[in-house]
């Protein structure tokens, strides 16, 4: 029986601290709480498709040491069908400094670590894997051959691909056309597109550029809440 989503995608080691408010420029301010946590984009979506009850599995790459055991106990305790995590030798595994305000803003600095460790050749090799999923959700914390491999196999195989295209950076046009859903945030847009997105027309424009350059459907962050276009 195959998977309900495959998450290929970054794990990292969450240092998260709260506070009333986010440092400014070369400042220095107190926060109240602090969390250590198994985290990234990927695993997070790996544990959150699990929770809803989808056959889920997860791809990715941890180093051998304390932080990358603790996030593979993290998706073993979550339950998931799947779990094809290679160790690396060298990188460690990857981290991310998250500062969050009372109004829930937020300043996020990574060490993607393990993570740049996986290849395009690693992923051909889960073909198989990608082939027998419903669909497969991808983000950018990996290397960007490696997510434009993953994109043609499941073209290939009819496998429907959900993009979460962070942490923001420029795609080809050869990429956007083999994504059935898109999912950028206002900055990932402007980045995307060229639009900055400040309010929900502006997000309808952002998603119809993205559309006119191929992807089948994009769901845009915008003031007053996420607008899909189609």
């Amino acid at each position: 029986m195959g998977l309900d989503v495959l998450v290929l995608g970054g794990a990292n080691t969450d240092f998260l601290v709260k506070g009333r408010e986010l440092p400014r420029h070369d400042t220095t301010v107190a926060g109240d709480t602090f969390r250590q946590a198994s985290g990234g984009k990927g695993l997070n979506q790996a544990v959150a498709a699990a929770r809803l009850g989808a056959r889920t599995g997860f791809f990715g790459r941890l180093r051998r040491d304390a932080r990358g055991d603790e996030a593979l106990r993290t998706l073993e305790a979550e339950r998931l069908e799947v779990i094809h995590v290679s160790r690396d030798g060298e990188r460690p595994t990857g981290v991310a400094l998250v500062m969050v305000d009372e109004r829930g803003r937020k300043q996020i600095m990574t060490a993607p670590g393990a993570n740049l460790g996986v290849t395009a050749a690693d992923v051909t090799q889960a073909a198989e894997l990608i082939a027998n999923a419903r669909v497969l959700l991808l983000q950018l914390e990996l290397p960007l051959e490696v997510v434009e491999t993953a994109v043609r196999l499941a073209n290939a195989a009819g496998v429907p691909v959900v993009l979460d295209p962070a942490p923001p950076r420029e795609l080809s046009e050869g990429l956007l056309q083999g994504v059935d859903l898109i999912r950028p945030d206002s900055d990932e847009a402007h980045v995307l597109t060229g639009l900055r997105v400040i309010d929900r027309e502006s997000a309808r424009r952002a998603g119809r550029n993205l559309l006119a350059r191929g992807v089948r459907a994009a769901v845009v962050g915008a003031p007053g809440g996420d607008l899909l276009i189609t």
